[in-house]
């Protein structure tokens, strides 16, 4: 399930593209309202959320993968 290409849509949703050509949008929100890691919490900031990129065909935040999700979850819709 590699990532090809993500896109923000809104707050904290993100449409994205995998490789079989399917899409999803993750909405984020929920997972990061209900999570207080300390490496995560820069990510509630909206602004920083939308840093994220793609690297090895995984989504990611942050230069050492501070938040990462299995693609597999990605590819049905949900973390």
């Amino acid at each position: 399930m590699t990532i090809v290409e993500a896109t923000w849509v809104e707050g904290y949703k993100i449409r994205i593209k995998f490789r079989d050509l399917s899409l999803q949008i993750v909405d984020f929100g929920p997972y990061l309202a209900q999570n207080s890691h300390p490496y995560i919490a820069p990510y509630k900031d909206k602004e920083q959320f939308k840093t994220f990129r793609i690297d090895n065909g995984n989504l990611v935040w942050g230069d050492d993968w501070d938040m990462i999700f299995p693609n597999y979850k990605l590819h049905r819709g949900f973390i």
